[in-house]
């Protein structure tokens, strides 16, 4: 998905047109009438967090999907880093000069479990897709399965503390 299509309404369709899905069936999977669907589609209207809470779930998504979060400072990178530690299996490493000091540009990120590793390396193959695409086409089927893969909800396997 490029840049442009940040919106609730975007996000929404683009991922309804993803799963091959039309407003209508969107509608029955959720139990929210067609006609409102189509309103939060042309931004007419927002949805309520509950409506949302339906939607994602019918989409194969998170709420959070829909929600922007700005990262704008270096503090903001440093808390992500710090969450995905904690959360997940993470090593950061990188080289180190002949005082000891770690050399920026050789700082590497990566994870121990290999479902999330395998999910990364689809969606820099998927992001390359996306770069080359200048279409408004949702239904390639190339990158209808690289996304299907991208929105894997395998849970990711906690450290031991």
């Amino acid at each position: 998905m490029d840049n442009k299509k940040n919106t609730i309404a975007e996000k929404m369709k683009y991922l309804r047109k993803i799963n091959n899905m039309t407003q209508d069936d969107l509608a029955t999977a959720t139990g929210i009438y067609a006609s409102l669907i189509r309103k939060y589609e042309t931004n007419d209207r927002n949805p309520k967090y509950e409506q949302l809470q339906l939607i994602a779930s019918a989409l194969g998504v998170k709420p959070s999907f829909f929600y922007d979060e700005e990262i704008s400072t270096v503090g903001d990178v440093i808390t992500l880093v710090d969450r995905l530690k904690k959360q997940t299996k993470c090593t950061i490493t990188g080289e180190k000069d002949e005082n000891g000091n770690y050399i920026p540009s050789t700082i590497t990120l990566s994870f121990k479990d290999a479902t999330l590793n395998k999910s990364l390396a689809q969606y820099v193959a998927y992001e390359e897709l996306m770069k080359n695409r200048t279409d408004n086409d949702y239904t390639l089927d190339s990158e209808n399965k690289k996304m299907r893969l991208l929105m894997d909800q395998t849970q990711i396997k906690k450290p031991r503390k």
